[in-house]
């Protein structure tokens, strides 16, 4: 007697909405290696992240540019279940721009042709002064922008600053329409962001001599908004160690 047959494809096969449900037909997502580093295909790599992060690289590459530092592309593949970006940084790296999507629904204040610059998600803000230097990029270069706060939202910034990454991080975001659904892009959008994406590693780093060395004194922090003045409560203790 002959046991149950079970109808198997990849995501290659591209079938319509709905029809593998109704057929019985399994889709396993194809792995896509980029880096190194494999993903399952529509969930874990999205074609937005990737098409705007190696738009940007690509130009560069293409034009010849040098870079006024170093620069690594890291592609995360378990963003969804909270791991993230929670290794694969180097201890050198001292900012960190994250890339996800921003959801264009009412109450949020996110954009469906430019950039969004997140200010926070779920786990607090983001650096304060990274993220006004993306915003001055987009000024600058004439890039559409928006800001907006992601109060239910996580993202790999979080998950590698609670890994233990020492470095200001970022968020950019391309808008969509129906997230994790039959998501929608408008190519304005990834255009807006790999053009920031080039013009922010086109740029020095936002405090170049402060990041020559790994570690410093607070008051030596180059910066006059940091700590602002209602935040001063005075001289720390020693470190008794």
């Amino acid at each position: 007697m002959g046991g149950p047959v079970a109808v198997v494809t990849d995501s290659t096969a591209y079938l319509p909405d709905g029809l593998g449900g109704r057929l019985g037909v399994t889709t396993i997502p194809l792995q896509v290696v980029l880096g190194g580093v494999a993903g399952a295909e529509g969930s874990e790599v999205t074609p937005a992240d990737v098409a705007a992060a190696l738009a940007a690289l690509t130009a560069l590459c293409d034009g010849g540019c040098r870079l006024p530092h170093g620069a690594h592309l890291l592609i995360t593949i378990a963003e969804e279940v909270g791991q993230g970006a929670s290794h694969g940084l180097q201890e050198d790296v001292a900012e960190m721009v994250s890339l996800d999507n921003a959801v264009c629904a009412p109450g949020n204040h996110s954009i469906e042709d430019g950039v969004t610059i997140p200010m926070l998600d779920a786990t607090g803000p983001f650096d304060y002064h990274l993220t006004r230097h993306l915003c001055r990029l987009c000024e600058l270069h004439g890039i559409p922008y928006a800001r907006d706060v992601f109060r239910y939202y996580r993202s790999d910034v979080a998950a590698a600053l609670e890994a233990g990454a020492e470095t200001r991080a970022a968020l950019v975001a391309f808008g969509v329409d129906a997230s994790h659904g039959a998501e929608r892009t408008h190519v304005d959008s990834l255009v807006a962001v790999a053009r920031l994406l080039c013009a922010h590693l086109l740029s020095p780093l936002t405090f170049p001599r402060w990041d020559r060395e790994p570690q410093g004194e607070l008051r030596d922090f180059p910066s006059e908004r940091q700590p602002a003045p209602v935040e001063r409560f005075g001289e720390l203790p020693p470190d008794p160690s």
